[in-house]
């Protein structure tokens, strides 16, 4: 007989009646209903060849300067004429 094992029977009802003093009746219906959530997300990622699980993250969008904005610090100093001074 081992010491620790699964528990049985009389162990499930003593083990209902911790969850139930720890997190009140009110707390419970919300915990089972994100675990379930949780089973089912574990689930679709665990499921090989979906879509999601092929491509987890979206692509970058290229990013392109519109036409009415300023030019940029590199540009403007490339159009600006060299000063010299003179003494």
């Amino acid at each position: 007989m081992p010491l620790l094992g699964m528990p049985q029977g009389g162990e499930w009802l003593v083990i209902l009646a911790i969850v139930l003093l720890l997190f009140g009746p009110a707390k419970l219906p919300g915990l089972v209903r994100q675990l379930g959530r949780s089973k089912k997300a574990w689930e679709e990622e665990m499921q090989p060849g979906t879509e999601q699980s092929a491509n987890p993250l979206p692509a970058p969008q290229p990013t392109t300067q519109q036409p009415n904005s300023a030019p940029s610090t590199t540009q403007q100093l490339q159009s600006e004429p060299p000063t010299t001074t003179t003494s």
